[in-house]
């Protein structure tokens, strides 16, 4: 004759599994940040390379275009508005008016045909649309990550850990980098190509 189960038992037994289930949800959880940290530190490693080149780009400009130009100007202003940039929402709207401002002064310098004699044009214009390239790759990455680290906080046992561990929601840097990237290329191309007007 079987015994009838132990309420005790039974409580124990349910509160080990939940227990168990809530140290899988944590660790799940951790990995999940790691990796959206990593995404995000591979994003920031690009835009530093860009920062670094934007006031190079300008300088070279400004020995052919004056130097208080609008075109000038805005990289210096867009670059400065990205690096004080506090929120992500913030960060994206700035980092997008650095991509159009760097794009508006290649297509300026299209018509200073010096420029695409200057010994670091070349190389300036290659290490930018590589760290286009790079940041643009990066974010898609990020938004990955950032996006199943959301669902994993959106489950109930997701939920529980967001509240043990204080974490905020998380949110993609953006929703298709690739159309800041393209904006930019398209414009470094057009400012490399001969100018056939007249």
């Amino acid at each position: 004759m079987q015994s009838a189960l132990n309420p005790m038992t039974a409580l124990v037994g349910v509160a080990f599994l939940g227990g168990v289930l809530l140290a899988q949800a944590l660790v799940q959880v951790s990995v999940q940040a790691r990796r959206r940290d990593r995404a995000w530190a591979e994003v920031e490693r690009w835009l530093h390379a860009r920062h670094g080149l934007a006031p190079r780009l300008a300088s070279i400009a400004s020995l052919y275009i004056p130097w208080n130009d609008p075109r000038v100007q805005a990289v210096g202003s867009a670059r400065r508005a990205a690096l004080q940039a506090r929120t992500m929402v913030e960060r994206t709207g700035r980092e997008a008016d650095l991509s159009l401002a760097l794009g508006r002064l290649m297509v300026a310098m299209r018509d200073c045909p010096e420029l695409a004699r200057h010994a670091d044009m070349a190389a300036v214009r290659a290490e930018l649309v590589q760290a286009e390239n790079g940041a643009a790759a990066a974010r898609l990455t990020y938004n990955r990550e950032a996006e199943t680290l959301a669902r994993e906080l959106h489950r109930p046992l997701g939920r529980v850990v967001r509240l043990l561990r204080r974490m905020p929601g998380s949110e993609p840097f953006e929703v298709d980098p690739y159309l800041a990237r393209e904006a930019v290329l398209a414009q470094a191309a057009l400012a490399a190509a001969p100018n056939t007007g007249g």
